[in-house]
């Protein structure tokens, strides 16, 4: 039997899904945890920042996890 391949898709609907669930998740702890609105928008603003300065160097990394799972 032949094992299926976990392949982590970045532009699938389904990996868009759980990261803006995750995202959700955040927001609502900062919120209940007392972080004022202010705060919390900054903090996402830089969160966006480094994601968009990251995204090509974590899809390299997964990338190479994966080619080195296969090996």
């Amino acid at each position: 039997m032949r094992k299926k391949q976990d392949v982590l898709n970045f532009d699938g609907e389904q990996f868009k899904f759980v990261l803006k669930r995750i995202v959700e998740l955040f927001i609502r702890s900062m919120k209940d945890a007392g972080v004022p609105e202010d705060l919390r928008k900054s903090v996402m603003n830089y969160y966006r920042d480094e994601m968009a300065a990251s995204e090509q160097h974590i899809r390299r990394d997964t990338e190479k996890l994966g080619a080195t799972k296969n090996s």
